[in-house]
Formats: structure tokens, sequence, C-alpha cells
């Protein structure tokens, strides 16, 4: 991706797109959501032992369960 290349001040710009997962669990346990639910990733499960002992509880999705919040 790149910034527009018909401005004199033309940046390049470049976006991958995916957080590591460092830098994701930093971000978890700055921001405290009480129930983050990983969607995106090979291994949802990996997330209870990032946050362990933060009192944080992650919910990991299981096939075919269906949830209802409100």
């Amino acid at each position: 991706m790149d910034g527009d290349p018909g401005d004199p001040h033309h940046v390049p710009l470049h976006a991958l797109g995916h957080a590591s997962e460092e830098d994701l669990a930093h971000f978890v346990r700055a921001v405290r959501p009480q129930v983050p639910v990983p969607v995106h990733t090979e291994r949802p499960e990996r997330w209870q032992d990032l946050v362990r002992g933060t009192g944080i509880q992650v919910r990991v999705p299981r096939p075919g369960e269906a949830w209802v919040y409100g």
C-alpha cells in the first residue's frame, strides 16, 4: 500500500495487517476486556496461558457452540 504517488510530499506506506502474539497479549493485558474471545488464531486455547494470573477470563470458542449475551 502506498500513499498518493501524485502528491509531491508522497511517503510510502505499508501495513501488514497482523500483530505479533506478544503485541496482542500486551494489548489484552493493558485493555483488560471482560471476556476476550480469540477467533482469528490457530491456537485460541493459548490465550488462557498468555493472560494467566491477570484475572482475565478467556472464552475459547468451540465448533457449533452458540452464545447469547445480553
